[in-house]
Order: C-alpha cells, then sequence, then structure tokens
C-alpha cells in the first residue's frame, strides 16, 4: 500500500477512538454525513428488530426508557436531554437483544448522535413524532414479529428523511 492511509491526512478513518468526534463535527455540515450515518443507524435497526424476534425480550425495561423520553417531552426537555433519553431507549433495545455484537455496533453510532448538536436539532424538531414512533414500537413489541419489522423500519426511515430536510443545504444527502 503506497500513501498514506486517509485517517493519516485526517479522515474519517483516523481510528476507531476518534471517529465519533470528526463524524459527529461533520453531521449536519459535511455533504452526506448526515444521511450516512442515518442510513448505517437504519440498517442497525433493522437488524436489532430482527433478533428482538429472535429472543422475545420482556418489554418493561424499554417502556420504561419510553416513558422518560415521554416524561422529557411533556416538560420541554432541551434538545441534548431529549437526545440522551432517546438513546436511552436505544440502549434498552440493545440491552433486551442480548447482542454483544450489536451493542459493538451500535456504540459508535450513538457516540456520534450524543456529539452532533445540529443533528439533534433536526431529529428532535418534533419530539412528538419519535414518542409516536416509540409507541409504535412498543406496541410490536409486546409480540415481535418479522412481519411487523418494514413497518417499524419504514417509521424510522421516513422520520430519517424529515431529519435530513431539516439540516441545512436541504438535507445533507450528498
Amino acid at each position: 500500500m503506497s500513501g498514506p492511509m486517509r485517517g493519516e491526512e485526517g479522515g474519517a478513518a483516523a481510528g476507531p477512538a476518534m471517529a465519533p468526534a470528526r463524524l459527529a463535527l461533520g453531521a449536519g455540515r459535511i455533504p452526506g454525513t448526515s444521511a450516512e450515518l442515518l442510513r448505517v443507524r437504519l440498517h442497525l435497526a433493522e437488524a436489532l428488530l430482527e433478533r428482538l424476534c429472535d429472543v422475545r425480550p420482556d418489554p418493561a425495561p424499554v417502556a420504561a426508557a419510553v416513558d422518560a423520553f415521554a416524561a422529557g417531552v411533556a416538560r420541554g426537555a432541551a434538545t441534548g436531554e431529549l437526545a440522551r433519553l432517546d438513546l436511552a431507549i436505544v440502549a434498552a433495545l440493545v440491552s433486551a437483544s442480548g447482542s454483544d455484537v450489536l451493542s459493538l455496533l451500535m456504540s459508535p453510532v450513538q457516540a456520534v448522535l450524543e456529539r452532533a448538536p445540529a443533528l439533534q436539532g433536526a431529529m428532535y424538531a418534533d419530539p412528538l413524532h419519535n414518542l409516536a414512533s416509540y409507541h409504535a414500537l412498543l406496541v410490536w413489541l409486546d409480540d415481535p414479529t418479522p412481519h411487523g419489522i418494514a413497518p417499524l423500519v419504514g417509521l424510522l426511515g421516513a422520520r430519517d428523511a424529515e431529519t435530513l430536510g431539516r439540516l441545512p443545504g436541504g438535507g445533507d444527502r450528498g
């Protein structure tokens, strides 16, 4: 391999420890970064839902996290707090899956979302819509079946399209 690797010149491949910070800086500003991040998250969410079908977890911890998000929405929580509450729901879902692999793969995505205020602002501009999607997820989680995955992934994909449309530059789709 000749020449420096992308990471050696300051690109996104600077290494696992630096990737979340670099991507967070680009989310909402560098063309395509937010769109690509949300696309990866969507695929991971689908894999997570498939895993939840297999393990059929107790939905109570996820419901408690959704209730905390709902309480944040009701009191008009700031965007950063909504992001933390949302990520707590994702953490409850990943924990319920019992999958170390999904936990490993979701961690960097979550780390980027924690550090990307412009993207957070676009994601939580209408938190009642986020909450409605989570209520649909809870209904499904009471009896998780494969045929219910596509509609949930569709909801998340539609939310992501709305998020991208709220970002500067018409959606950062690259």
